[in-house]
């Protein structure tokens, strides 16, 4: 009982939860790491990750700039580094096999230990 008196008129400051920020395809192409006031971002399976610290991968110029600024999600899996290419890809995990989901996945959980998250890419379908 002591306890519970104790405790129960301290004020606790409650935990704000950030709301997640959601993108549209256009907002998420400005942070393709041209204007270098900005972060360079990249989406898998419609989560938007700060890949600024991977800036030697990401940066114009490196190997895998291809990928900033868009959803990637297709292309981890195809290997498609070019326009033309990413072009034609359907959207989203659409008429995609479970085992290539799965792999997709795997990127999504190196992803989330690697880099910040920073929120959604709208209309994402999965």
């Amino acid at each position: 009982i002591y306890y519970w008196y104790s405790y129960q008129n301290v004020n606790v400051p409650k935990v704000q939860k950030k709301k997640s920020r959601y993108f549209t395809e256009e907002e998420l192409s400005l942070y393709d790491g041209t204007d270098s006031e900005k972060p360079i971002y990249l989406s898998i399976m419609g989560r938007v990750y700060d890949v600024t610290e991977g800036k030697k991968y990401y940066a114009p110029g490196a190997s895998y700039h291809f990928f900033a600024g868009k959803d990637a999600t297709r292309s981890f899996l195809t290997g498609c580094f070019d326009m033309e290419c990413f072009k034609k890809q359907p959207k989203g995990l659409d008429g995609l096999e479970p085992k290539e989901i799965d792999g997709i996945k795997s990127w999504v959980k190196d992803y989330d230990q690697k880099y910040k998250f920073v929120g959604y890419l709208k209309g994402y379908h999965k």
